[in-house]
């Protein structure tokens, strides 16, 4: 991942995943390192792809994220 999400505003935010393009990565978010929650799957289109969270909840409200990529 590249960066820091961005707020978009009406509870969405933008995360700019860097790979490989035609994989697909996970992206998962965090509140202590220890337990990663899936959020959304990511297929790369280039060597970087923006993804945009339009599910963001003050009930879901991660600190932490990362983008692994799926075999």
């Amino acid at each position: 991942m590249q960066g820091t999400p961005t707020c978009l505003g009406n509870n969405q935010f933008q995360i700019v995943v860097t790979g490989t393009a035609g994989t697909t990565n996970e992206i998962q978010g965090s509140f202590d390192f220890a337990r990663w929650d899936f959020i959304n799957d990511v297929i790369m289109t280039g060597s970087s792809t923006s993804f945009i969270n339009t599910n963001y909840t003050s009930v879901l409200h991660y600190q932490f994220f990362r983008a692994e990529q799926l075999q």
